[in-house]
Order: structure tokens, then sequence, then C-alpha cells
């Protein structure tokens, strides 16, 4: 979650200052290969292979909008390149320009208006993932997620089944160093009493544990 925060709040905020000095014409392959860059690296969190145009969809559109905000540089280029250009030309004048989020957000705003037309799910997702704190868990500086937690909250976010993985991919549990299969939710490394910060499941077994004692007790199986 750490190195996410990181790629959607530094990297590309600090790269899309590229496409705002730069010509799209002369830097199209530039931040064409950026764009692919990023997406593999998602591809590689969410662990379940290549992504599909909606997919991709998803996850350079806006947190606001319910994406998962890493902006494709393709996509936003010309918009950049001319509130930076408009804004140069505007010095001293008394009209203010559009600035670079207006037009990048107009643009998403039809993007979107045109792909959720005929696809209710891909609206709802967006609209649900679009409120506050919904993407908390994948987006944290201050705590470590399990890798098999973080790659189905991103497979979720991506409108993936969190089965997609194979079963044959193993994963170690950060608590008990068990290789396990990938499960849907994650369910074995949630609740291993052995992983680091995780009193919950400990908690819930001692409960357990004195439950089955007082039934021992009163002489019941």
């Amino acid at each position: 979650s750490q190195f996410f925060s990181i790629l959607r709040s530094c990297l590309i905020p600090g790269f899309s200052y590229a496409a705002r000095v730069h010509s799209p014409v002369v830097a199209k392959e530039l931040f064409n290969q950026w764009d692919a860059k990023v997406i593999s690296v998602v591809e590689s969190w969410a662990g379940s292979g290549r992504f599909n145009a909606t997919q991709e969809l998803i996850a350079q559109i806006p947190r606001g909008m319910g994406g998962l905000g890493l902006t494709s540089m393709s996509f936003i280029s010309k918009a950049a390149y001319q509130a930076s250009t408009m804004s140069a030309l505007a010095v001293g004048g008394s009209k203010k320009p559009l600035k670079q989020k207006q037009l990048v957000t107009a643009l998403y705003d039809a993007l979107l208006k045109n792909r959720t037309e005929n696809d209710p799910q891909l609206k709802h997702t967006l609209a649900v993932y679009a409120l506050p704190g919904t993407d908390a868990g994948i987006c944290s500086l201050t705590r470590t997620l399990p890798a098999d937690n973080f790659s189905a909250l991103i497979r979720n976010r991506l409108m993936l089944l969190s089965t997609a993985t194979p079963s044959s991919d193993l994963l170690p549990c950060p608590g008990c160093r068990r290789s396990l299969p990938r499960d849907r939710w994650a369910e074995h490394s949630s609740a291993c009493v052995t992983v680091p910060g995780n009193p919950t499941a400990a908690n819930h077994n001692n409960v357990c544990r004195y439950l089955r004692e007082l039934m021992r007790d009163a002489g019941m199986n």
C-alpha cells in the first residue's frame, strides 16, 4: 500500500509536469511507455494477468470519480500542454485561462458518460468507490497489508474476480509462513493469529476456547 501511495501521490504528479512542458506530439512515445509501465505494475499487484480496456480505464480514472487515480499521461497530455500554454500567454491579461484540472475533468466526464451509458455495473462500481474513505485499504502510508490482501483489494477495485489468480500460485503467510494458494478474500492471512499486529483473530480464538471449556464443564459435547 505504501508503494501504491508513492506512485499515485508522488511519481505520477511529478511526471505529469513533463506533460505540461512538452508537446504531446514530441513526447507521445515517452508517455505511451510510461503508461504501459504503470499498468504493468498494477497488473503485477493484482496478480490476474493482462488487463482489459475496462480495467485500464478504472486504473487511470481520478480518485474522486471512483478510479484508482493512476493518471494516464497519454490521455491528459494535450489538455496539460494546452493549459500550460494558455497560462503562459495569459500573463498580465484580465481573463483567467482554464486550468489543467478543469480540462482533464471535462475529458474524463465525456469519456465516462460514453463508457457507462451501456455498462451499469461499471457506473455503480465507480459511484461506490468515489465515496470518501473507500480506498483507505490500498493507500495507507503507515500500514503494511499482506500481499494477498492488497492484491484482493486491487482486483475488487478493478471489477476483477478475486479468484482470478491461478490456484497453483502459492503465497507465504506473513505470520506462520505457510505456503498457501491465493484464497478469495485472503481468509488465512487475515485470521492467522501469528500475523504481526492482528489481535482480532487471536481474541476471537480466545473467546471460542473459553466457550468450549464452559460447554465441556457443563457436560455438553
